[in-house]
């Protein structure tokens, strides 16, 4: 039996400190890095975004972006896991700081990282794009 979850946004986003306006950059450039990695066809599809809303700082797995902007779709505890899990990477990397405690993460072998040096030979993808009309 699966348990039922209800994304609420006001409990569920996850909440990250950036200690200024240069890590902000690189952390928006780090997460594009971040996701699931296609390896035979060198794609590599970014599953989180840095959200600046009200003075903080929020890690945003896609589909948390696109229940924000209203549309009919929730994110799953997998996802919120797996944008845990790009969270802890840029904590352990000294990038960011996690601001709540106790949250679950998926293994970090969910989610794979792509290197600066290896970026050239991939296509980036992505789900989400800030001020476009997003479609499910």
């Amino acid at each position: 039996m699966v348990e039922e979850f209800s994304y609420d946004p006001s409990v569920d986003m996850l909440e990250i400190d950036v200690p200024d306006s240069d890590t902000f950059l690189i952390v928006k450039e780090t997460l594009t890095r971040i996701g699931i990695v296609d390896k035979q066809r060198n794609i590599i599809w970014q599953l989180c975004h840095i959200l600046y809303k009200r003075g903080k700082y929020y890690v945003c797995h896609y589909n948390e972006l696109k229940f924000l902007d209203g549309e009919n779709i929730s994110p799953s505890r997998k996802e919120l896991a797996q944008r845990n899990g790009a969270a802890l990477l840029l904590e352990n990397w000294g990038l960011t700081s996690i601001v709540q405690d106790g949250f679950d993460s998926w293994p970090t072998k969910s989610v794979g990282v792509v290197t600066v040096a290896d970026m050239p030979q991939y296509q980036a993808r992505c789900h989400y794009k800030f001020g476009a009309k997003n479609k499910s």
